[in-house]
């Protein structure tokens, strides 16, 4: 894996993670902006995790969110019915669901001043070494992970262990967010009727959404 990341061919922020995150327990998060199918794009390896923490600016503000929520509640149950035939695999959806369901997904929104950091912290108990970090300007968003041209550096040992105080303390004085619950209950919705094994593309669609918001100027 290179020490510089920065989504050019197969160089993702991606499949950094991917590489970095195999056997990992808890996985926390900085990010100005994220997004759900960002965590989708991570489900197959971090479905079994202990723990996710997710600290973002507030630039993703709740109203947004919230509103967001409301245009995804107004598909109809006849419309999920139409669509689930013809849409592909939802497992990814249901890893996170069971994440959501489980509480081991946290969420807080950081209002002290604006939140502008992009960072993640990977803690791998049984493997040397036993925390991975990776510091940029990648969002923990489709674009941010495999699409815009990106600048992220892995960190050495002693760098991970000061990010991971820094992390600590950002987190203690952000906010806890709610939204995880809202999302938990509409992502069980759209599996009740969708449970034909087809729908990543359509729930990418609509679910991403609810924790989407433009990324711009960041």
């Amino acid at each position: 894996m290179s020490s510089i990341v920065d989504n050019r061919d197969s160089n993702t922020l991606l499949h950094s993670l991917q590489l970095m995150s195999a056997g990992g327990s808890e996985l926390r998060i900085a990010t100005a902006f994220f997004s759900l199918d960002g965590l989708m794009l991570l489900a197959e390896t971090i479905g079994s995790y202990e723990r996710i923490r997710l600290l973002f600016g507030d630039d993703a503000d709740a109203k947004q969110r919230v509103s967001l929520l409301a245009k995804m509640r107004e598909l109809s149950d006849e419309d999920l019915l139409k669509q689930r035939d013809t849409l592909p695999n939802l497992t990814p959806l249901k890893k996170i669901e069971a994440l959501f369901a489980a509480g081991r997904v946290e969420a807080r929104c950081y209002t002290t001043k604006k939140f502008h950091a992009k960072a993640y912290l990977i803690d791998r108990p049984n493997i040397y070494p036993p925390r991975m970090a990776v510091l940029g300007s990648g969002n923990f968003t489709r674009p941010g992970l495999i699409q815009n041209i990106e600048l992220n550096v892995q960190l050495t040992p002693e760098q991970t262990e000061h990010l991971d105080v820094w992390f600590e303390a950002r987190w203690a004085e952000a906010v806890l967010d709610v939204v995880t619950g809202d999302v938990l209950v509409e992502e069980r919705r759209v599996l009740v009727f969708t449970q034909s094994q087809r729908t990543a593309e359509y729930l990418e669609r609509h679910l991403a959404a609810v924790f989407t918001s433009t990324e711009v100027d960041v």
